[in-house]
């Protein structure tokens, strides 16, 4: 059984509403999401080993998500969680993102940067 924290600093997830396009019934993962998805990838090599998950499947996780966007342009901060759940449970960081029972979502102060950022913290309950 795993005891240690995921902790990384990763780029701003795209909203849900940017998320999935539809092009007439067929349903397809947008630009956006491709390339958050991609950086995530490229930012976590090496922190979890091949072919194995950080946390157990057994696991109970809490996660605490802090969002640092670049402006103070009104946003719902739970439309940013289902990339970035996703994403975490795509490079290894857990098998299943209902093993999370304690998730908390902070929104962090306003950066001066091109491009905002989350600091996501997965550890034991």
């Amino acid at each position: 059984m795993s005891v240690h924290t995921f902790k990384a600093l990763l780029p701003m997830p795209p909203s849900v509403n940017h998320y999935y396009r539809r092009r007439g019934s067929h349903v397809y993962l947008s630009d956006e999401a491709r390339i958050f998805r991609r950086d995530v990838v490229l930012k976590t090599i090496g922190k979890i080993p091949n072919k194995k998950r950080w946390f157990d499947k057994e696991q109970r996780l809490a996660m605490t998500v802090t969002l640092y966007p670049t402006n103070r342009r009104s946003f719902d901060i739970d439309n940013r969680l289902k990339a970035l759940l996703d994403v975490l449970q795509e490079i290894g960081v857990y098998h299943n993102d209902n093993q999370i029972d304690d998730l908390r979502v902070v929104r962090g102060a306003v950066v001066k940067r091109e491009l905002g950022f989350c600091v996501v913290e997965v550890k034991p309950c």
